[in-house]
């Protein structure tokens, strides 16, 4: 081996951690800035240095596996070295309101600690061990230190999953990769042993992998309570039923409201947005869960959904809605799920890498779950079975839970009312068989890599499923949402149908169909007169989404790429992340077309509440929200502010543009195109009270849209079509 070989040789882990590090600064994870953003916000400083301690002692473990430390040498590996905690202070850099002198106290430090390694080594090889002695000795000792520094570490995060790693905090990202690039310098010291030995560590993982099955709970048998003998949408009968407020939409002569919500995947933004959306919405009508049957969840958003559903709301008598100043507890959307996860993916589970064959470390998801159930750990709804947290006599919607069958592409459904939006997919659980817990399948649901793993689901004896993050089939939830409406409208038919025999009976929870049958309503404001014992029905579907702009069916133009480019690694993966929101944008585009009817299914003459069609988006990219499981109390609050903001609507009773005012200006217009075919020219004023205003910023746009949106389904619970109640009948087509 030449001189410059062995240069080359003994150094080559310090080469490659800082290559990572450059490259963990060209990527800048925008979930890593965000966590800096909450250090800085707060002035954790100290939280950033130790985010930078491991990188620190990283370098000087590399350079003190060197033994040719010469004047040259030394300078030369100096400088390597700092090109790591250069990387480092640039990212932290690119973090919004960081200071320009961060830059030097996380490089300074740094260059000390690599300076004072290189000098404690120089002092032992001038005392007589010699160079080589000195380096065979460092890794000796330093395997032993590194593996029992790793075995403590892993004890501890078993121990305590959670709490520890929430004090570490983003260390554990450097925490874990020191642990990493110290056990790579020092195999690297045997590179052909090292080299038999990962190969079998690989091999291990990849034929044998490992079989960390979902926890399960006890299924209860047919007929052990009344939660448990409902099936699919004959659910919705005994649910309607049992409604404190039916009698009041009997009596005022309009169809019940049926509310399905889906809310779309996306970590802890898309948790927050359905969270915020469904919570908010709460607090201006509180009638509001009573009437939402069922709730679709993917990834992030189920998680959201199951943080609403967890409170309990009572199912009365129907209360107005109204302005409400009453503020949505938030502090369990800026509660940090990541570094629990994180402590386990790099940490446990890099270790369990390195000890094949054997399984040390937990699965993921399991973490993220356990986690979700500390953030409220005196609510038990969190952690509740399925079946048990689904009753028709209760104001908690049906939870609905979508996963992806790795094997087969398909849908996977998991929710509290066996089949329900399972028409053409596989479910869990089924009546009589096990449970699971709703943590659990909410998590099952958010299964993206590589945070966190696929589930193993054994769904019957003897049948497993490998189960990833419902996004891959479809990031929306309307599909799934729209099989719920089907599966009513399926049922609807057949009672229908049946009510013309005489003999004929269907019966489903003691009511006989065929007697009292189902009707879905096709518009809320029409007059509809119950008879008997039947139900009448008007279907409403609230998606919870981000704000796309670039939708084929809308914006072509949006679409135009003068020169894109190409990447051989990356466009498969790119390819398969866009669909996935794309196809989301085209469910709920279908699913409005199919509620809306066909006399306007695109809104073009403006939003009713007869089309049964209720978004709430937000603008996810121009909010700067991270892909990940942490969240800043700022952005909350921004979030917040754009959501169900229902005062901020323009139309309601008593402001300048109210929407009768306009309905009857509107009636005017067309009354005069009538008679003289001719529209009016100029801008018909709305109002004489009515200022012009300064053209409205993107957020302005949100806030208003959603408030809107919002106060149109708040007429759903003004069966008496009030023209002075809180909310409005639609708009931008009065």
């Amino acid at each position: 081996m030449t001189l410059f070989t062995r240069y080359l040789f003994q150094r080559i882990p310090l080469f490659v951690i800082s290559v990572f590090y450059v490259l963990f600064n060209f990527l800048a994870p925008p979930q890593v800035l965000h966590i800096f953003s909450i250090y800085l916000r707060d002035e954790r400083y100290a939280s950033i240095f130790f985010f930078a301690l491991p990188v620190y002692v990283t370098v000087a473990f590399a350079i003190s596996f060197v033994d040719d430390l010469g004047r040259s040498s030394r300078f030369a590996d100096l400088l390597v070295g700092s090109v790591s905690f250069y990387a480092i202070a640039r990212l932290i850099e690119k973090t919004d309101a960081a200071s320009p002198w961060l830059f030097w106290v996380i490089v300074v430090p740094g260059i000390f600690v690599c300076i004072g390694a290189m000098m404690l080594l120089g002092r032992l090889r001038l005392a007589g061990y010699g160079a080589k002695r000195v380096a065979e000795l460092s890794r000796r000792w330093s395997l032993v230190t590194v593996v029992v520094m790793w075995a403590l570490l892993c004890l501890v995060v078993r121990l305590d999953p959670i709490s520890t790693p929430q004090a570490l905090g983003i260390a554990v990202v450097t925490i874990g990769l020191g642990l990493l690039g110290a056990t790579l310098t020092i195999l690297w010291s045997w590179p052909l042993a090292t080299a038999a030995y990962l190969g079998a560590c690989l091999l291990a993982s990849i034929v044998f992998g490992s079989s960390n099955d979902i926890p399960l709970t006890p299924g209860k048998e047919p007929g052990a309570d009344a939660s448990s003998d409902w099936f699919a949408a004959t659910a919705v009968v005994p649910w309607l039923a049992m409604r404190g407020d039916l009698d009041a939409y009997k009596e005022a002569k309009r169809p019940y409201p049926v509310i399905i919500s889906s809310a779309e995947g996306g970590g802890i933004y898309a948790a927050a947005h359905s969270y915020l959306a469904l919570s908010k919405l709460q607090t201006v009508c509180p009638s509001f869960q009573q009437h939402l049957f069922a709730s679709v969840g993917i990834s992030g958003g189920g998680i959201g959904n199951l943080l609403f559903a967890s409170a309990e709301a009572p199912n009365s008598e129907l209360r107005k809605c109204g302005s409400s100043n009453t503020a949505v507890n938030t502090d369990v959307l800026s509660y940090d799920f990541l570094s629990p996860v994180l402590a386990n993916l790099l940490i446990v589970q890099v270790a369990d890498f390195f000890v094949p064959f054997i399984d040390i470390s937990p699965d993921g998801g399991d973490v993220l779950a356990n986690t979700i159930a500390a953030s409220l750990p005196d609510n038990p709804r969190i952690s509740e079975p399925l079946a048990a947290s689904w009753r028709p006599d209760q104001a908690r919607p049906a939870q609905v839970f979508v996963a992806t069958d790795a094997n087969s592409g398909f849908r996977f459904v998991i929710g509290s009312v066996p089949d329900l939006g399972g028409q053409t997919a596989a479910f869990f659980p089924m009546t009589g068989g096990e449970d699971i817990q709703g943590n659990r399948a909410a998590v099952t649901s958010a299964r993206f890599p590589w945070l966190t793993s696929t589930a193993r689901l054994r769904v019957d004896k003897d049948d497993y499923r490998i189960l990833g993050d419902g996004g891959y089939f479809e990031n929306a939830g309307a599909d799934t949402a729209m099989e719920v409406v089907e599966q009513i409208k399926a049922l609807s038919l057949d009672s229908e149908h049946c009510a013309k025999s005489e003999d004929a009976t269907y019966e489903v929870s003691g009511t006989n169909l065929c007697k009292c049958p189902l009707h879905v309503i096709p518009t809320f404001t029409q007059t509809v007169e119950w008879k008997g014992c039947e139900f009448n029905v008007f279907l409403v579907y609230m998606p919870i989404k981000s704000l796309n702009s670039k939708v084929p069916l809308n914006d072509l133009e949006s679409l135009k790429d003068a020169d894109p480019r190409q990447s051989y690694l990356l466009d498969p993966l790119l390819t398969m992340i866009s669909t996935r929101t794309t196809r989301g944008e085209l469910a709920v585009s279908r699913a409005r077309r199919l509620l809306g009817g066909l006399a306007d299914p695109d809104n073009v003459q403006g939003i009713h509440v007869d089309g049964g069609y209720f978004p709430h988006e937000l603008p996810i990219g121009d909010l700067g929200l991270p892909l990940g499981w942490r969240l800043s109390d700022a952005k909350v609050a921004e979030m917040a502010g754009l959501t169900a903001s229902t005062d901020s609507c323009p139309f309601l009773y008593g402001k300048p543009r109210y929407w009768r005012t306009l309905e009857e200006e509107a009636k005017a217009v067309m009354e005069q195109f009538r008679l003289t075919g001719k529209w009016p020219e100029g801008k018909v004023s709305v109002a004489a009270d009515e200022t012009p205003a300064a053209e409205p910023d993107l957020l302005s746009n949100v806030k208003t849209m959603n408030g809107c949106n919002m106060s149109m389904l708040a007429w759903l619970f003004n069966p008496t079509l009030d023209p002075t109640a809180y909310g409005i009948p639609g708009f931008e087509g009065l």
